[in-house]
C-alpha cells in the first residue's frame, strides 16, 4: 500500500515540486511509520486531487517536497 501525504498543491516551487511542510502534510507524516526516504515513491492528494510523486530532501537537510508525476493525477 502507498504512503499517502496530504498537500496543498498551492504550495509549490517555481518548478512544481510540492513542499510537505504544510499543517496537513507534517500530520500525515508524523504518522507514517516507515522512515522517508530520498527517491521514495508517495501519493500526494487533497480533496480534489491526487499524484504518485518521488520525495526529494530540499537543500537544507530537513524539509522534504514532493516531486510528483503529473501524468499519474487522477481527480476524485
Amino acid at each position: 500500500m502507498s504512503i499517502r501525504i496530504h498537500v496543498d498543491f498551492n504550495a509549490q516551487t517555481e518548478d512544481r515540486k510540492i513542499w510537505l511542510d504544510t499543517v496537513g502534510s507534517l500530520a500525515c507524516i508524523e504518522k507514517i511509520e516507515t522512515p522517508l526516504t530520498e527517491g521514495m515513491t508517495v501519493v500526494l492528494y487533497d480533496e480534489e486531487l491526487e499524484v504518485q510523486a518521488r520525495l526529494e530532501r530540499f537543500s537544507d537537510g530537513v524539509h522534504w517536497l514532493g516531486v510528483p508525476d503529473w501524468s499519474t493525477k487522477r481527480y476524485k
